[in-house]
């Protein structure tokens, strides 16, 4: 396909050597020849950096000396595509993705197509073999307080095919105009060290005039799905807290009283599925994130 939108992908590391080299490997087969690359990786232990400068040389890579998380990271790989490349698309990658060949041009021709789209999801399976969807994007309800990837854990039999409108997208693979993400001011650092980053951004986004939107023929791999894994405290202490700074910051005032009600029932049901399924030490690191978000501004 010919396109005349240049493309910057970032993509961030952080102890996935094996899984970024992959990415970085299905960004470069892909059917766009406007892209340019930079990756941030998060002061990986296992050898990530030296691996990545080693197998792509010509691929700009940020070191960072310390983990600066997920919004910063993603910022800091946007400010150096700012300076040195001249995109009007961004993408943003995590280590463990990859692209499907056409995946680019999809998502170009979108934006060449629709002016109100500012922000594209993509069809994301756990693996190339199973179909198993990861996400087709995320639906937000603010009534109930529900957030969740569309999709997730189903087999992919045609019932997502259709492109369409969608609340939200997962940050593992987004993409956004360039325009756009600037005036945004990039994601939103108070979510650090991650967690609902990319919810947000979406939904800033959405108030500025632009839709997230669902594109089915641009398809990639999250191997990184939580499906299947053991939940971890710092994760969910991370997630559940900025989970309430997101709700502090876009609900309305009649959203926050149903979520008075909706957030606590919620709680419990996650409570008791730690307990049933052994997690129970998780459960301190969960009151610690709640109580930290209601608290947080």
């Amino acid at each position: 396909m010919t396109n005349n939108k240049k493309i910057a992908v970032v993509t961030l590391n952080y102890n996935k050597k094996d899984d970024c080299l992959s990415c970085l490997r299905s960004i470069y087969a892909s059917d766009c020849s406007n892209i340019s690359v930079v990756v941030v990786d998060n002061n990986s232990s296992d050898g990530s950096a030296d691996a990545i400068a080693s197998t792509y040389p010509n691929t700009p890579l940020i070191r960072n000396k310390q983990n600066v998380g997920v919004a910063k990271g993603r910022n800091m790989g946007w400010r150096y595509a700012k300076e040195n490349f001249d995109s009007e698309i961004l993408i943003f990658l995590d280590d463990d993705v990859e692209v499907a060949p056409e995946y680019f041009s999809n998502v170009v021709r979108v934006f060449q197509d629709r002016s109100d789209i500012g922000i594209i999801t993509a069809k994301a399976y756990v693996d190339w073999n199973t179909k198993i969807f990861c996400s087709v994007g995320l639906s937000v309800n603010f009534y109930t307080g529900l957030i969740y990837d569309i999709g997730r854990g189903q087999k992919d039999e045609g019932h997502h095919d259709t492109p369409c409108y969608r609340d939200a997208c997962g940050g593992f693979a987004i993409a956004i105009r360039r325009d756009l993400f600037e005036s945004a001011g990039g994601f939103d650092e108070s979510y650090s060290p991650y967690g609902w980053e990319d919810a947000d951004l979406c939904l800033r986004a959405r108030d500025m005039g632009y839709r997230t939107f669902y594109m089915p023929t641009a398809v990639v791999v999250h191997k990184g799905t939580k499906m299947g894994r053991d939940p971890k405290p710092a994760y969910e202490r991370n997630k559940i807290k900025n989970y309430l700074l997101l709700l502090k910051r876009h609900t309305n005032i009649v959203q926050k009283l149903c979520c008075c009600i909706g957030v606590p029932l919620k709680g419990l049901y996650i409570i008791g599925e730690m307990v049933l399924t052994g997690h129970a030490r998780v459960i301190t690191a969960q009151c610690r994130g709640f109580f930290e978000g209601l608290r947080t501004r």
